[in-house]
Parts: C-alpha cells; sequence; structure tokens
C-alpha cells in the first residue's frame, strides 16, 4: 500500500498477533497493520532482517488528516 492512501472511515482495532521465536539470531519482528482496498484486510506481521547494522524498524501507522485517515508507511531507520 502506499504512502498517503487516504480512507474515509477508521481502521479496526489492530489484531493481537502471536509473536514466535525469532527464526534467526538478527531478525525483528515487523508488527502486522490494516491495509485499504476497497476494503479493511489484514496483513500479518512476519519477522524480517534488517537491510545494515544497527537498523531500526518504525512501524507503519494510520493518522487521522484533512482527507480522512491516511497511511504513512513503516520503514528501516
Amino acid at each position: 500500500m502506499e504512502d498517503g492512501t487516504a480512507v474515509g472511515y477508521e481502521p479496526p482495532p489492530p489484531i493481537v498477533e502471536y509473536v514466535s521465536a525469532s527464526p534467526y539470531p538478527d531478525y525483528v519482528w515487523l508488527a502486522g497493520f490494516w491495509g485499504w482496498h476497497g476494503g479493511w484486510y489484514w496483513n500479518a506481521g512476519h519477522y524480517a532482517r534488517p537491510p545494515f547494522r544497527g537498523a531500526a524498524w518504525v512501524s507503519g501507522r494510520w493518522a487521522r488528516g484533512a482527507r480522512g485517515w491516511v497511511w504513512r508507511g513503516g520503514r528501516w531507520r
């Protein structure tokens, strides 16, 4: 889903996900989130390897704005 996607409806509450043990020592958990494609759908969380040493994941979020609820995607920093 692209940054800036705007929806006229508030997203549902996040789904509580079971987070298993990491498959590898350096992997981090990227939490699931609600996406929009004509209706809400859940993108399940998963483990990912950081793109560089010391990278931290900043989760995406829906923010209320002038055009409704606007998606700001997650990113590594």
